[in-house]
């Protein structure tokens, strides 16, 4: 995920949700998609599960099977320079962030 972008419990019980807290630079950030799927099924648009972040910047994972899990957060950000010196030099209006989380539950 974005860094600090996950808290997580390794106390989930089955069928429980997990929230997630989208951070980028200390600030939560809403309307950020997240994708749920497993290694297995990745490319299969139809098996991945998306959520978005709410205005609070937590996305509530409804669905969390068991095994293999793969979370990957997708993030744009408009470039006017805090992302460092070089972003500047880029050219592009905005750039496109991705993070993933791989885990066994």
């Amino acid at each position: 995920m974005l860094p600090g972008a996950v808290l997580f419990t390794n106390n989930l019980k089955f069928a429980e949700a997990l929230d997630l807290l989208m951070l980028f630079k200390g600030q939560t950030q809403a309307d950020v998609e997240i994708e749920l799927s497993n290694l297995e099924e990745l490319p299969a648009a139809d098996k991945v599960q998306r959520f978005r972040s709410d205005a609070k910047g937590i996305a509530c994972m409804t669905w969390l099977p068991k095994g293999m899990n793969t979370l990957g957060a997708l993030f744009e950000r408009p470039n006017h320079g805090s992302l460092g010196k070089a972003s500047r030099a880029v050219g592009a209006d905005k750039f496109g962030l991705a993070a993933t989380l791989i885990f066994v539950r």
